[in-house]
């Protein structure tokens, strides 16, 4: 029986190219009834896990997305490593490009906080099978440089990288192996905006002792033809290099020479900030029948910041306490408080918060005012 190499509904070429009995239509008959087959079986996958998938590259805007995880094996049957795993998507047309980059842990929790992750580069990809899926590799490390941003200031940034001496399982190039492993190391990072700006003799550290200088660049392997451009990842070689008493390794950043030192602003701390009751003056320690007006305003040093505050009431000693006070809201920032009622048992609280979510450093404050609701007008 002949094969049909179907392209019709190919959008890219990256897309599998099935082989379909010549009776069969052109609509890649045999991928529909596949992609039929795995939806009523997805269900029923044990290794189906919840991931990441990075969607711009170098952008780290992650989403979702469910895959089945598995294995890589080498020809005997052999697990090449658990830092080496293929992922197999739902949708058979479903398209990824080699160099994106997935996250999750070996937990497989989702919700667990990002710096507890792994991210994951995708190496390889099968084009035979008509499922989608790829190989993906962990990246053991980070490289640390300084990049301007888009206001021309320098700053930190930390590229996930897959650093190893013997890359033949994963490497695209299966011959790159190398000699001398204290000395030299093949570096694969994803080409984005910051890595396709490396150089040669660049300087970066690796681990958190030592320091390593590129020797060469392979960023040309373009994964079209005409598009010199799209390239997934970029593999840079490195040799050991002389630690300089420039080299910052609280900071896991290399001296070099055309780098502009980064503009590191100080972020505010909780010293910086306090939560005043402002009006009235001075704060009043019983409540009558007439309302008071309070207002209440975050500060940075001595300036009024404009962030909300909330304005609640606790009264304790009663299943009924708002029979005794009549709290109304006014803005964002002032509130008026009258006595309704006399209360002996307990004073009344006010409470003058700003939430966490409020907070321009994520820290709550609180201000409070014991009113007594006894008195005699």
């Amino acid at each position: 029986m002949g094969q049909i190499y179907d392209t019709t509904y190919t959008p890219t070429p990256y897309n599998l190219i099935s082989q379909t009995p010549p009776n069969m239509p052109a609509n890649n008959y045999y991928l529909y009834s596949l992609q039929e087959k795995i939806n009523a079986d997805w269900n029923y996958r044990s290794n189906r896990v919840d991931i990441e998938q990075e969607m711009n590259f170098g952008e780290e805007d992650y989403s979702p997305i469910e895959v089945v995880i598995q294995s890589v094996r080498n020809d005997k049957g052999t697990k090449v490593s658990d830092d080496i795993r293929r992922l197999v998507f739902k949708d058979v047309k479903y398209e990824v490009s080699l160099g994106t980059r997935f996250r999750f842990s070996y937990q497989f929790d989702i919700d667990q906080p990002d710096e507890e992750k792994d991210v994951w580069i995708s190496t390889n990809r099968d084009s035979a099978s008509p499922t989608s899926q790829v190989v993906v590799t962990r990246c053991n490390g980070t490289l640390g440089s300084i990049y301007q941003d888009s206001n021309g200031v320098s700053q930190y940034h930390y590229e996930p990288v897959i650093c190893t001496t013997n890359l033949s399982t994963v490497s695209l190039y299966y011959n790159d192996v190398i000699v001398t492993p204290q000395a030299q190391v093949m570096l694969i990072v994803q080409h984005n905006q910051y890595t396709k700006n490396y150089n040669l003799n660049q300087r970066f550290i690796l681990g958190y002792d030592k320091v390593y200088k590129v020797k060469a660049i392979n960023k040309f392997n373009s994964l079209t033809t005409y598009n010199p451009y799209d390239i997934g990842t970029i593999l840079l070689y490195a040799e050991l290099d002389e630690i300089s008493e420039k080299d910052d390794f609280e900071n896991r950043i290399a001296f070099n020479s055309n780098d502009t030192p980064p503009v590191i602003t100080p972020l505010p701390s909780v010293e910086d900030y306090s939560l005043q009751i402002t009006k009235p003056v001075p704060l009043p320690t019983q409540l009558f029948s007439t309302p008071i007006q309070f207002e209440g305003y975050l500060f940075q040093g001595t300036e009024q910041t404009t962030v909300p505050v909330d304005f609640t009431v606790t009264l304790e000693g009663t299943a009924s306490p708002q029979n005794y006070y009549q709290l109304t809201n006014i803005g964002a920032n002032s509130c008026t408080l009258q006595r309704l009622k006399v209360y002996t048992k307990s004073p009344l609280i006010l409470t003058c918060s700003v939430s966490t979510e409020n907070s321009p450093i994520g820290q709550a404050f609180t201000q409070e005012v014991s009113l007594n609701l006894g008195g005699l007008e």
